[in-house]
C-alpha cells in the first residue's frame, strides 16, 4: 500500500522558499480570521479611509515587499472574526513572533495552536470546508514554521508534532469538502508522517483512512479506498474507537464494488463496536462519532443493495442529528433523494427531497455536496422539475461565488 508522506523537515523546507514578510503574514492571518476573500477586504479598506484599495495590491502587501501599511493593518485588527476562533493570549502575540524568527515558545502559546485546530473543526461542521480552508491552510503553515523555527521544551516539541498533525489531517478535510481533492491527499499524508514521529499510531492510522475518500472521489477506485482503509486498520492500535469508523467508512466501497453482503456485514460491525465501547477511551478527535447506521454517508453504501433499507436508516439519522451539523443535513436529505431514486415509482418523491437538499445547501457551502447533488439531478434529467432544480443549485453556487 502506498503511504509514502512528506516529512516534516521537508514540508518546512519547501515553505520557506515562500515564507512572508512579517506584516504580511500578520495582513494575511487578519484576513482570513475575518473570513474575507481579497475582494471582500478591499472593499471592506475602501469603504474605512475613502479611497479605492485594488484587491491586487492587498495580495502585494501579504506576499511583500512592500509591507502593508500600518493603517491598513489597524483597519484589519478591527475585523470581526469568525466565530469560535480563540484569540492569542495577553501580550503573547510578539512571543509568536519571535517564535517563527528562532526565539523561544511556552505553554501558553502551543495551548493556543492546540485550541485553534480544534476551534477550526467545530467551525467546518457549523459552516462547510470551503470557508475554513484558507485558516486550515494557513494554520498549518504557522505551526510548521513554529515547530522548526522555534525553540521549547521536549514536552512542547511532542505535543507540538501532535498538533501539526491535527492540523494538517484538518487541512486535508476541509479542502476535500472544498473540491480540491489534489491538495487533500498531500495534507493528509503530512499528517500520518507528524503522527507516526510521536509514535501516535491511532492518528497516523485516522489520517490515512481519510486517503479513501480521495480513492473514492478523485480515483474512482473503490477497491483502491478499502486497501487504505485495511492499511488504517493494521495500523491501529488494538482495542482502538477508531476502528468504529474504518468499519463505517468501508461500507461505501463495499456497496460501489456490488459486494452487498460484506457491506451489510461491515456496517452491523460498526454498530456493534460502537455500542459496546467505553465512551470514556473516546480521543477527543473523535467527538463528531455517532451510531454508524445513523451517519449520512454510511447508507450510500448500502443503496445499490436495498434501497428501501438505506432511505429508513437516513431517515432515522436525520430524525435524531443536532442542530450544529447544518452540512449534514443536506447530505441526508441527498441520501434520501438517491434512495429514493432507487426504488421503482418514487422519482416525484426523490425530487421533493433534492429540492429541500438544494435548499439547504446554502446553510453549509461544500463544493463537494455540489457536485453530488449536480449528478444527483443529471440522474433525475427525465423528471420535468429537473430544468428547475438545475436553475435553484446554480443560484444556491452563484450566491458563494
Amino acid at each position: 500500500m502506498d503511504t509514502d508522506v512528506i516529512s516534516l523537515r521537508e514540508y518546512a523546507r519547501r515553505r520557506r522558499d515562500f515564507e512572508q514578510p512579517a506584516e504580511g503574514r500578520t495582513l494575511q492571518v487578519l484576513r482570513h480570521r475575518a473570513g474575507l476573500s481579497h475582494h471582500e477586504l478591499a472593499a471592506a479598506l475602501t469603504h474605512e479611509l475613502g479611497v479605492h484599495v485594488r484587491p491586487g495590491a492587498i495580495r502585494a502587501w501579504e506576499h511583500g515587499p512592500p509591507a502593508p501599511p500600518p493603517a491598513i493593518l489597524a483597519i484589519a485588527k478591527r475585523l470581526p472574526t469568525l466565530p469560535g476562533l480563540p484569540d492569542l493570549p495577553p501580550d503573547t502575540d510578539s512571543e509568536l513572533q519571535r517564535g517563527l524568527s528562532g526565539g523561544r515558545i511556552g505553554a501558553h502559546i502551543v495551548r493556543w495552536a492546540s485550541e485553534q485546530v480544534a476551534a477550526l473543526s467545530r467551525l467546518d461542521d457549523q459552516i462547510g470546508g470551503a470557508p475554513v480552508l484558507p485558516l486550515a491552510s494557513g494554520n498549518l503553515e504557522l505551526l510548521t514554521q513554529l515547530l522548526t523555527n522555534a525553540t521549547y521544551k521536549d514536552a512542547h516539541a511532542t505535543e507540538l508534532r501532535h498538533i501539526v498533525a491535527e492540523g494538517a489531517r484538518l487541512a486535508g478535510w476541509v479542502a476535500f469538502d472544498a473540491g480540491r481533492t489534489d491538495k487533500a491527499s498531500g495534507y493528509w499524508r503530512t499528517a500520518i508522517t507528524a503522527a507516526r514521529e510521536v509514535e501516535d499510531r491511532d492518528y497516523s492510522a485516522y489520517a490515512m483512512a481519510f486517503l479513501a475518500f480521495d480513492a473514492i472521489d478523485r480515483q474512482r477506485d473503490p477497491s483502491a479506498a478499502l486497501r487504505f482503509l485495511k492499511a488504517a486498520e493494521h495500523e491501529a492500535s488494538r482495542n482502538s474507537p477508531l476502528r468504529i469508523v474504518l468499519a463505517q467508512w468501508a461500507v461505501q466501497p463495499y456497496g460501489l464494488l456490488g459486494e452487498h453482503r460484506e457491506a451489510q456485514r461491515s456496517l452491523v460491525r460498526a454498530d456493534a463496536l460502537w455500542e459496546h465501547r467505553n465512551c470514556e477511551n473516546d480521543p477527543p478527535w473523535l467527538y463528531w462519532m455517532y451510531l454508524p447506521s445513523l451517519s449520512p454517508e454510511v447508507p450510500r453504501g448500502i443503496i445499490p443493495g436495498s434501497p428501501s433499507r438505506a432511505e429508513a436508516m437516513l431517515v432515522d439519522g436525520l430524525d435524531a442529528l443536532s442542530d450544529e451539523y447544518p452540512r449534514d443535513r443536506t447530505l441526508f436529505y441527498l441520501g434520501i433523494a438517491e434512495a429514493r431514486l432507487a426504488q421503482h415509482g418514487r422519482l416525484d418523491e426523490a425530487v421533493d427531497a433534492a429540492r429541500t437538499a438544494i435548499s439547504l445547501v446554502s446553510s453549509a457551502p461544500s463544493p463537494r455536496v455540489h457536485q453530488r447533488l449536480e449528478r444527483l439531478i443529471y440522474s433525475l434529467s427525465g423528471h420535468p422539475d429537473a430544468a428547475q432544480l438545475r436553475e435553484e443549485l446554480a443560484c444556491t453556487r452563484a450566491g458563494h461565488a
